[in-house]
């Protein structure tokens, strides 16, 4: 909440000679709503790391919290369909490797 008070502030005192009315035209809002489902996920993933931080020890939460480059990785291959080289690959089981560490 104090997130989206302070954005919005800091978007009135940016934009403060009048210009900012060109972001509420419906073309600008079109755009913008498509970013909406994306916002929100990362609204609710925000959350959830500030509740893991909470519950976790901080040596846990780090290691988590690396690992997920590697899922990142892992997905994009899966979801995406993407295709890895080599190096890629071995950068990814480094990081892996790494994070468990």
């Amino acid at each position: 909440l104090v997130k989206v008070v302070g954005s919005i502030l800091l978007f009135f005192l940016i934009e403060a000679d009048n210009s900012w009315a060109r972001h509420f035209y419906p073309s600008s809002l079109k755009g913008s709503i498509k970013l909406l489902p994306t916002a929100l996920l990362f609204a609710v993933q925000n959350q959830l790391l500030f509740e893991a931080l909470h519950n976790l020890d901080p040596a846990v939460y780090q290691a988590l919290s690396q690992l997920k480059i590697l899922w990142a990785g892992v997905f994009s291959v899966i979801l995406l369909g993407k295709s890895l080289s080599q190096i890629q690959w071995v950068a990814l089981v480094l990081l892996a490797f790494g994070a468990s560490l």
